[in-house]
């Protein structure tokens, strides 16, 4: 089954957020189900592949905001689906058959975002009900020139630099932050080094100081 990156242009845009990333989500910790580029408002989406549009979310404000869902069953991977989210309007409506390519809506920053996020596009991926990381699907089908428009995994430039604020509270410290983010506390430092205008030493910190938390290139987890 072919995969298309749901929009023109993909070397001019960059991946914003990974699949797996942790963040914030109202007051709890939660983990990127989709990845997100950062596209312009009003970026034309294509649909990713050939299937009927079975869910519209035209008015939503929270979550993935205005957004469009496709799906379609293929023989060797069972059911596909996908959500285009965050999108400043729709242009097809439920149970409309597109094909893949086909413009199905346009970009914006509706829903929930953080950071510096700002416009841009969340795209996920699910394989019999499961989310799957979207990216390994994209390259399986492309030709030499085509990988050379994706963007490297090791590329400090092509990921956006913070998951997001964290607000100490009492008893914190930043192995326990570190734990939250990344899995491991091990990463401390990496908070600590990120935040080194408000924090002197990593064994002091303080309830109400907002620390970034930044994302891990080589992550490892």
């Amino acid at each position: 089954m072919k995969f298309l990156i749901p929009f023109r242009d993909p070397d001019k845009y960059p991946i914003t957020q990974l699949f797996g990333e942790k963040f914030l989500y109202r007051g709890e910790i939660v983990t990127h189900k989709g990845v997100d580029w950062a596209v312009p408002k009003f970026t034309t989406l294509l649909a990713p592949f050939s299937g009927e549009i079975y869910r519209v979310e035209k008015e939503r404000t929270t979550g993935y905001g205005k957004t469009v869902y496709i799906r379609c069953k293929d023989e060797k991977l069972g059911n596909v689906d996908a959500l285009l989210a965050h999108c400043e309007e729709i242009i097809v409506g439920v149970g409309s058959n597109v094909k893949m390519g086909d413009n199905i809506a346009h970009s914006g920053n509706s829903g929930f975002w953080i950071g510096k996020t700002g416009y841009h596009l969340h795209f996920g991926l699910r394989i019999n009900g499961i989310y799957v990381n979207p990216l390994p699907y994209f390259k399986k089908d492309f030709t030499e020139n085509q990988c050379s428009l994706f963007p490297e995994m090791d590329d400090p430039a092509k990921l956006k630099a913070f998951l997001g604020d964290y607000v100490v509270k009492d008893g914190d410290t930043l192995w326990a932050i570190a734990k939250l983010f990344y899995d491991t506390g091990a990463h401390y430092v990496e908070i600590f080094n990120a935040n080194q205008d408000i924090l002197k030493n990593p064994n002091k910190i303080y309830p109400g100081q907002i620390l970034r938390i930044p994302v891990l290139v080589n992550k490892g987890l």
